[in-house]
């Protein structure tokens, strides 16, 4: 399993489709080729459940989760 760490990277609702589409891709790729999972940890400040709640329908719509620790 491969892991990416980010910190504070949904800060701008216009950036959360691109980040997911990101993610989306390099999971797929390392499964595809590697038949590795990939394991995205990301620490944040929740500044607006609005942004949040958006971010989960997005992460959603490209076959991602979310999961709080």
């Amino acid at each position: 399993m491969d892991i990416i760490i980010g910190a504070d990277i949904m800060f701008w609702p216009s950036s959360m489709r691109p980040l997911c589409e990101c993610i989306r891709y390099m999971a797929n790729e390392l499964w595809r080729e590697h038949h590795k999972k990939l394991r995205i940890v990301v620490a944040l400040q929740c500044r607006s459940l609005t942004t949040e709640a958006e971010f989960d329908e997005i992460l959603k719509e490209n076959g991602l989760r979310r999961v709080l620790l």
